[in-house]
Formats: C-alpha cells, sequence, structure tokens
C-alpha cells in the first residue's frame, strides 16, 4: 500500500471512529446508512462565482444559530482561495 493510501485510509478511520459511522469495505467500498447518518443534515456553501468580499465565513457564522434552527448539522464550506488569472472564467475553485 502506498503511502498516500496508508495517510487517507488512517484519516478515514479517525472519522469514522470519531463520528459513529460504520465502514464496512467488505460489503462496499462506502459508508452505511444508520441512525447516527441518517440524521445528519449538511448545508452546502457552494457557488463558482463569488463576490470579492471576504465575509462569507462571518455571515455564516452569523447565521449559526439559523440553520441550527433549520435541523442542520453540519456545513461544508468551499475552499479559502480564489482562481488565479489563467483559469477560464475566474471561478473561485481554480477550475481550469
Amino acid at each position: 500500500m502506498s503511502k498516500t493510501k496508508k495517510v487517507s485510509a488512517g484519516l478515514l478511520a479517525t472519522v469514522v471512529a470519531t463520528s459513529g459511522l460504520t465502514y464496512a469495505p467488505e460489503r462496499a467500498q462506502a459508508f452505511t446508512a444508520g441512525e447516527k447518518l441518517d440524521n445528519r443534515v449538511i448545508f452546502q456553501s457552494f457557488s463558482l462565482f463569488q463576490p470579492y468580499e471576504s465575509n462569507m465565513y462571518r455571515t455564516l457564522a452569523k447565521k449559526g444559530d439559523l440553520l441550527n434552527t433549520w435541523g442542520v448539522t453540519d456545513v461544508w464550506l468551499p475552499p479559502a482561495y480564489r482562481s488565479f488569472d489563467m483559469a477560464r472564467y475566474l471561478e473561485g475553485y481554480a477550475i481550469a
């Protein structure tokens, strides 16, 4: 097993162990649905064309209580960087 695969497997094992999820590689290379996983709601913040103001993270932090009342248990945030000039549309995720 390559060093990269060992590190990835170690990180996955840590995430699974701390989250209470079940990983079943003998059945399928995926997480197994269960009560703990089924009761989670992810809010995904995503846009290719974010404005240049750098307030998205602060805005989401202020909206934390509102997201909680909606039942959101997890928030996925895009990377905190921008493309450079050579990207096709200067989108926020360095997609060339």
